[in-house]
């Protein structure tokens, strides 16, 4: 039960942080009318239409259709569309604050109260750049780290010596 758990979280919170800035980045005329939306994936611009409601829950159950599917199918399918899934989201998220961090760190700090360094953070003309070497950082860290909760990431150990190649070593030196 707690291997699934591993196996699922680093795809919902990549989905999670997709869908989150998807929707931060949207136009205040889009918040009041549902006019405007933003976005690259039609399917994702089609749960926008009706509404932020409607689009969680899509990508919610995308993220559910994936590890299902990637559970059922045979080795390597199963695994590639895991990935793929998981580095498209990663690429979404990346895409959102390189092209939209200003804008971003100021409608989640004006909408949650949050911390007064995203104003400043947000000013900086570097912040998607920051944003993104963030993201870049944490990303791989928590897959990493949930993959091997999950036992599906092994720690790599150094190959043991044999008696066999010390004595191969010896010889070599003595010729």
């Amino acid at each position: 039960m707690m291997r699934g758990f591993w196996l699922a979280l680093p795809l919902f919170l990549v989905v999670a942080l997709d869908g989150a800035l998807t929707l931060l980045a949207q136009p205040a005329g889009w918040w009041v009318a549902g006019i405007g939306a933003r976005g690259a994936n039609p399917a994702g611009m089609w749960f926008l239409a009706y509404g932020p409601k409607a689009f969680a829950l899509a990508m919610a159950g995308w993220a559910g259709l994936v590890l299902l599917f990637s559970d059922a199918l045979p080795g390597i399918l199963g695994r590639t569309l895991y990935a793929a899934a998981l580095m498209g989201h990663a690429a979404g998220a990346l895409d959102w604050a390189s092209g939209h961090a200003p804008l971003l760190l100021r409608r989640y700090a004006s909408r949650t109260g949050g911390p007064a360094f995203l104003e400043t953070w947000a000013s900086s003309p570097n912040a998607g750049v920051w944003l993104c070497l963030l993201l870049l950082a944490v990303v791989p860290l928590v897959t990493c780290f949930c993959l091997a909760r999950a036992g599906v990431l092994a720690a790599a150990k150094a190959p043991k010596k044999s008696s066999s190649d010390k004595g191969d070593k010896k010889k070599g030196k003595d010729e």
